[in-house]
């Protein structure tokens, strides 16, 4: 795709201070992630790249790494070389893609299967987990209507999933949690009440902090 950039290219480098942001546009009808630079000291941004990609699910920058989805695959990005590595060991088919990712706790869990982000679209995704140790996925549920993962309670070992769409006002949404303790996934009700246990501080992807070339 060739890109009609409104931003200033950058090269981002050892030297390079200041904050990189990712925003998603529409470029001659592709989404396009933007991967933008704001140097130390100013309010001006640069384009460093731009990505056949979606912010949904959205970028989660862990440990140091900038985890992304680049055409449906999960992948690292390093914004000072614009190279992309691999992350998962499962090979996606035809319209399968990662449709929710969290890092957690020595581990990946993702939502893989056909594109459901669309409006009114029914889900029938597998939940995985990923070990960073072994680099190995397992799959731990299947046939899933959920196209969220919202958090990971670390204490009762469990992931809390919803699918929320909405039109004119009205919202509707169905919920489940899995356990791993258990080995299942249990539907819920009541998810305002069961959500705040499972939202946490996490680093913002919206705005990453360059220093002395490092993303921190």
């Amino acid at each position: 795709v060739r890109l009609r950039n409104r931003y200033a290219p950058v090269v981002l480098s050892a030297q390079s201070e200041g904050v990189l942001y990712i925003v998603s546009e529409r470029v001659e009808r592709t989404e396009i992630d933007q991967v933008r630079f704001i140097p130390n000291g100013t309010t001006t941004a640069y384009t460093v790249m731009g990505l056949n990609a979606t912010s949904r699910p959205m970028p989660q920058f862990v440990g140091g790494e900038l985890y992304i989805v680049i055409e449906g695959d999960l992948r690292t990005l390093d914004p000072f070389t614009k190279e992309s590595s691999k992350v998962l060991d499962i090979d996606l088919q035809g319209d399968q893609r990662i449709e929710a990712f969290l890092v957690e706790d020595g581990k990946i869990i993702y939502l893989a299967g056909v594109d459901c982000l669309s409006y009114l679209a029914h889900c029938d995704l597998d939940l995985y987990e990923y070990d960073f140790a072994s680099k190995r996925s397992t799959k731990l549920a299947e046939h899933l209507p959920y196209r969220e993962l919202i958090g990971y309670d670390a204490n009762a070992k469990e992931v809390l999933m919803t699918h929320r769409d909405g039109d004119a006002g009205e919202t509707w949404q169905e919920s489940g949690i899995y356990s791993f303790a258990a080995d299942e996934v249990r539907k819920i009700t009541s998810f305002e009440q069961e959500q705040r246990r499972f939202l946490k501080p996490v680093a913002n992807y919206n705005y990453i902090q360059v220093r002395t070339g490092r993303l921190v």
